[in-house]
């Protein structure tokens, strides 16, 4: 006779500039199995000029492969930042007492997304925080997701005959990490990814400044394919080998690599400057953070932590190192450290749901 034990499994999908990963765990027997991560690439040609991702019958047979292939079904689907908008609105006091003060709130920020045209139909808040209460009413910083700007991607996987379950914001997902790595209730996030990157200001896990910058690994690597005129291959062994550290021996590659990056530190600065009272005049958002944490595909090139932290006056690490508050350490041991950056958000999401 077979024995009976409990069996719960949790896959998370993000499908963010040139890649989808997945993560996939299971609970078996109380102990947390890694049953497989991944990591595919989408082609050049399923992206417009703007960097949008194309979906077509093209993209719609590359994921139902994958679907088949790994045999994926039920999933969890974390977005990029890109896709939330964030404000801060003031709610009046009610002109009389109310027993559901939440009710309230909600039915107000309802009604603010009817009434301003730059919102559709189809936004919704996602989440709110109550920062104080005044004269002037009750301060409340509000995300707003954007379906109409990311439901591409949920048709894409639906028409593969995934099923999407929850939906998670990377940076939502990256603070149950983050917030245990110096108890810090305030940082930034940087992913770094193949041809863009999404920077964000968390506070409190919730998201006060968020931006994205045409800039990726691949820019990189490109600028020593041209600047050495060599092969892809050869210009990624240098990048893998040398990073952008002053240690590279061609020093005109270096100060090539060193302009590539120019757009990121600049976008970096300006989330800084959002965090001050020529943005928002709430102190909420007056502190802009010290710390910086950096994941993705480019996290792993040496050298372009220290070099963004010299050059926005932060602290940027990479985070190579997981606490175990939150993941437990044999699920760490089952990724190996060199891959783990790439898989974070996605690692994050599926323990929090197979956890749940």
């Amino acid at each position: 006779m077979a024995l009976l034990f409990k069996k719960k499994e949790s896959i998370a999908c993000m499908l963010d500039d040139r890649s989808i990963r997945f993560f996939h765990i299971a609970n078996e027997r109380d102990q947390f199995i890694v049953k497989k991560y991944l990591s595919e690439r989408i082609p050049d040609e399923l992206f417009d000029a703007k960097n949008n991702l194309i979906t077509n019958s093209m993209l719609t047979q590359r994921l139902s492969t994958i679907r088949t292939n790994h045999g994926f079904k039920k999933i969890h689907m974390v977005i990029p930042d890109r896709y939330v908008t964030v404000f801060h609105t003031i709610v009046p006091l009610p002109a009389v007492a109310t027993k559901d003060l939440q009710k309230y709130i909600e039915q107000h920020l309802g009604n603010l997304l009817a009434e301003h045209p730059e919102f559709s139909a189809a936004d919704m808040v996602s989440d709110y925080n109550v920062i104080s209460t005044d004269e002037a009413g009750i301060h409340v910083h509000v995300a707003v997701a954007r379906p109409e700007r990311f439901k591409h991607i949920i048709n894409a996987l639906m028409a593969a005959g995934f099923e999407i379950d929850h939906i998670d914001i990377a940076s939502f997902s990256m603070h149950r990490i983050a917030k245990n790595m110096n108890h810090a209730s305030l940082y930034g996030t940087i992913s770094i990814g193949t041809h863009s990157t999404s920077t964000s200001i968390v506070k409190s896990g919730k998201i006060i400044a968020s931006s994205v910058s045409d800039i990726g690994s691949e820019h990189l690597i490109h600028s020593i394919q041209t600047t050495l005129a060599i092969s892809r291959a050869e210009a990624e062994k240098i990048i893998r080998h040398y990073g952008i550290l002053h240690a590279h021996p061609d020093k005109e590659v270096l100060a090539n690599l060193f302009q590539v990056m120019q757009p990121l530190t600049q976008t970096i600065i300006q989330l800084l400057a959002k965090c001050s009272p020529q943005t928002y005049r709430h102190p909420f958002y007056h502190t802009p953070p010290q710390e910086w944490y950096v994941y993705g595909v480019g996290a792993s090139i040496a050298g372009v932590a220290q070099y963004l932290g010299i050059k926005t006056h932060t602290h940027v690490h990479p985070i190579d190192i997981v606490p175990t508050e939150f993941i437990d350490e044999s699920v760490l041991l089952q990724v190996p450290v060199e891959v783990l950056p790439l898989y974070l958000p996605v690692l994050s999401t599926a323990m929090n749901y197979l956890l749940e």
